[in-house]
């Protein structure tokens, strides 16, 4: 399987170099990220061709004169907005007297707008994907627990959405579909042969073009059935789903480069010799894009019909392009499909990787990173591309560029038309760093301009964690001390970091626990930041903004961490019932150990901990000697909530308790050993 090279934006020009290369924000406020809407196919190749041939120039520009380097970021970009309960069910829960009362959902950013993940409930089932499976699994009453159903996905899946009746699954999948060089690749891999003879799949090392595959399930009958398959060239970035509308972001890098774009010189900078092998590979290389056509670039579609694939076309008047060579590499497409499968999957395309995605019911935008580097200094900067969220479409409304890069998925969000984002910004030296809040609104000719700016924050540190509630924005950042910014975002043009509180370690994410306080989970640090580090969780009071405090803390006295410090799907909360969990896992003296740790939480009151459920007999394999003995199997992925029971779920099990009685477990439910999903 032949791997595509990603080569590194260097978009500082020779000329005009003094407004162009100058680092922070007001050299990248002069830049433009408009996008421009193909016309026809044959507008799309030139636009593609002309991307590419400037991005030769950069690198040959920079191939010139040796770079100052780019120091390395913790990377990423995303949401912010408060959580809220959405419909997943596939039937919903009935009224019979015998039915639970509530359940928790997937901890979504934006109330209403579902995010995916690998378990779903109704409150009555789980729907659950395990290993190359999707499981239907009673649930209630708890001492049921058993598999109703199982239904086999192609390829690895790894998250999904559950509503209008219907599952939409994604998985990675591999197809034996020819190259882009011409040859057919096949299926199996390492030369593996099976016990009939024939080659077999190796699932470690699977070869063939990967795709992203979306499996619609219809879950309303007797038994799940798959009732369309799409593939997508590309990964999965993202998604999202409001009522029966999901938009799936995939991004992936262009088809096949000519190998002449590859065949960078080497040698000694600033020879002459040097010069000479640069300018040759710059003219081949060029010479070698004006021969291709649209199709060795593009991304490939398909939908299965039967045993078949049928090439799925792709609107080239639904493709935008940055200004040449702006972007990083790659195409990000938006897919909007409704799940009732009635009507084609539409598709809205830029040119560039987005890293982040964040939607509320009106909007979506994309953020695509870059670092744009050259001999008088290098900058850092995110476009933001947003669209408006029509009924089948996604339709493109403005651009904007800020400085430095997003932290992840609750560092962006929009309220009221403005597009509100927390930034880090790296300089020339390492721990040059500046933290800032801006915001954005929509003016003339599609731009998306900043109308306010926080100004600089926490110089030498880095965003670790962000939240958009309302008209306030939480920032916290982290070197060796943590400190908590509120920002006062009720006047878009005049920011104002309202109050601040330091103290040790960091929070990895924030939750907001009511109107007035947010729960964190992080790590405790000590005074110097790097001793005594431990999973830790917070409750601060944000009442006044001016003077934020620190309420309640709990440091874990086991040495440990949780998937929830940097996946907010594994933090379950459950507001009804004050209760939260998430996945530990830690060593001790018994050796490897994993866990869902179980807490009441109160604004007032603070942690109060119930228990935790423990994996541990499952990752000995007591229950099925015949299967392979995997320790990390018994890492818990995922707790759910469903009246006063916690369903705790990994690779090996899933265990039901008695938030009342954390020591013995109702229910136990052994999963069989999962193939595991190289890519994941």
């Amino acid at each position: 399987m032949k791997t595509a090279l990603r080569l590194t934006a260097l978009t500082c020009l020779l000329a005009p170099l003094a407004s162009a290369c100058s680092g922070g924000g007001e050299s990248v406020a002069r830049r433009s990220a408009v996008l421009t809407r193909a016309t026809s196919c044959e507008d799309l190749g030139e636009l593609v061709k002309r991307d590419q041939i400037a991005r030769v120039h950069q690198i040959a520009a920079e191939l010139y004169q040796p770079s100052l380097g780019v120091p390395g970021s913790r990377g990423g970009g995303f949401d912010g907005n408060e959580s809220g309960a959405v419909d997943n069910g596939g039937g919903g829960t009935t009224a019979d007297p015998g039915a639970p009362s509530g359940h928790s959902e997937t901890n979504n950013q934006v109330a209403g707008v579902d995010e995916a993940d690998l378990v779903k409930t109704d409150g009555e089932r789980l729907w659950l994907l395990h290993g190359q499976e999707l499981m239907v699994i009673t649930a209630w009453p708890p001492q049921s627990i058993g598999v109703e159903q199982s239904l086999a996905i192609e390829g690895y899946p790894f998250e999904m959405h559950v509503g209008e009746g219907k599952a939409l699954v994604y998985s990675s999948a591999f197809l034996d579909v020819p190259s882009r060089d011409g040859r057919v690749t096949g299926g199996a891999g390492g030369g593996l042969v099976g016990d009939d003879g024939a080659p077999a799949e190796d699932p470690y090392y699977p070869t063939g073009t990967p795709f992203t595959k979306l499996t619609l399930v219809d879950l309303q009958g007797a038994v799940p059935t798959v009732e369309r398959e799409l593939y997508f060239e590309g990964s999965y970035t993202s998604s999202r789903r409001i009522g029966a509308q999901v938009r799936s972001v995939i991004s992936g890098g262009f088809g096949v480069a000519p190998p002449e774009l590859y065949d960078v010189p080497y040698g000694e900078p600033g020879t002459t010799s040097y010069r000479f092998q640069v300018r040759a590979w710059e003219q081949a290389a060029v010479a070698a894009i004006q021969r291709t056509s649209l199709a060795d670039w593009l991304p490939r579609s398909f939908e299965a019909n039967g045993e078949a694939l049928v090439d799925v076309t792709p609107s080239c008047s639904d493709y935008y392009a940055p200004s040449d060579g702006s972007a990083n590499d790659g195409i990000t497409r938006v897919i909007t499909l409704d799940l009732g499968g009635a009507t084609a999957p539409s598709e809205t395309a830029v040119l560039g990787y987005a890293s982040q995605v964040y939607a509320n019911h009106d909007k979506l935008i994309l953020a695509q990173n870059e670092w744009r580097s050259g001999f008088w200094g290098s900058s850092e900067a995110t476009s933001l591309h947003v669209f408006g969220l029509d009924q089948a479409s996604a339709r493109y409304e403005a651009s904007g560029l800020v400085p430095g890069h997003l932290d992840d998925q609750f560092s962006i969000d929009e309220r009221d038309g403005v597009v509100r984002v927390a930034t880090t910004t790296w300089g020339d030296e390492w721990g040059d760093t500046e933290n800032r809040v801006l915001a954005l609104r929509a003016g003339a000719e599609h731009a998306l301009d900043v109308v306010g700016d926080t100004g600089p924050m926490a110089r030498g540190e880095q965003i670790f964690s962000a939240r958009f509630v309302g008209d306030r924005g939480y920032v916290v950042t982290f070197r060796q001390t943590d400190p908590l910014f509120v920002v006062d975002l009720s006047n878009p043009e005049a920011l104002k970091v309202l109050g601040e509180l330091e103290i040790p370690g960091f929070s990895d994410y924030m939750h907001p626990l009511d109107d007035t306080h947010l729960v964190t989970i992080g790590r405790n640090r000590g005074e110097d930041g790097i001793e005594q580090d431990a999973l830790a969780l917070q409750i601060f009071d944000v009442t006044d903004a001016t003077a934020p405090a620190l309420t309640h803390k709990h440091v874990f006295a086991q040495a440990g961490w949780s998937t929830a410090n940097y996946d907010h799907k594994a933090f379950s909360f459950f507001p009804e019932r004050r209760l939260m969990a998430f996945p530990f896992s830690g060593y001790s003296e018994r050796g490897y150990e994993a866990s869902l740790e179980v807490f009441e939480v109160d604004a007032t009151s603070g942690f109060e901990p119930l228990g935790a459920a423990d994996h541990g007999d499952f990752m000995n394999c007591t229950y099925d000697t015949t299967e392979p003995c995997d320790g990390y199997a018994g890492e818990v992925r995922r707790g759910v909530f469903i009246d006063d029971y916690v369903y705790s779920i990994s690779d090996a099990g899933i265990l039901v308790h008695a938030v009342s009685d954390m020591q013995h477990p109702v229910a136990s439910l052994p999963l069989p050993h999962a193939s595991v999903d190289p890519y994941y």
